[in-house]
């Protein structure tokens, strides 16, 4: 066996074996440890009082209610989540917490996209991916950037439920200020992660 042979076995079980091993509580409580309770010892260059809100629209809390809602609705609903269940009961007692508005808003702004755009996004990837089709499913899939799919029934159709909570995750959150505020936020998050971690 080349030991090419061998790399690319073990990426295929680590993706296959590794990848959803993450809890997802205490990740996303991770999430308001590392943005919202740890205290930056250098002055931050876009961090500032407001990011939030520039960044998602919303404050942090608000965004990654909306990314719990549509995980929860997912993995009880048959992969979807349908905005009609803020008119049950239920829906009432989240309110509370997290406004229909500001979740309709996040919807469009952050976690869904067309299955025509869903598309276009995932030829690109594969043409990235180059020849070896064994290696293929561990390019970039775009619903890690949007797993929220629209034009298939009522509501969004959530494919991989665990990419919902993904996008409030530390990472999730990485990556969409990277996009936005560029390397500004890299090193912001930088001085706080190593204020985290001590």
């Amino acid at each position: 066996m080349r030991d090419s042979d061998v790399r690319a076995f073990m990426l295929r079980m680590a993706g296959e074996q590794m990848t959803w091993q993450v809890p997802e509580y205490e990740t996303l409580a991770r999430t308001a440890a590392i943005f919202a309770q740890t205290p930056p010892l250098r002055p931050m260059e876009c961090l500032l009082p407001g990011w939030d809100t520039g960044l998602f629209g919303c404050t942090l809390r608000e965004y990654v209610g909306t990314a719990q809602l549509i995980w929860a609705s997912a993995v009880t609903s048959a992969g979807r989540f349908d905005p009609a269940m803020f008119e049950t009961p239920d829906g009432a007692l989240i309110a509370r917490h997290v406004g229909r508005d500001t979740v309709a808003a996040l919807l469009d702004a952050h976690f869904a996209t067309s299955i025509e755009q869903f598309r276009a996004e995932n030829r690109e990837a594969v043409a990235r991916a180059g020849r070896d089709d064994h290696l293929r499913r561990f390019a970039y899939n775009p619903l890690r950037g949007r797993p929220l799919l629209t034009g298939l029934g009522p509501g969004y159709l959530c494919p991989v439920p665990h990419l919902a909570w993904a996008k409030a995750a530390p990472w999730g959150v990485y990556f969409t200020g990277l996009r936005h505020y560029g390397k500004r936020f890299a090193r912001d998050l930088g001085h706080l992660f190593e204020q985290y971690i001590g």
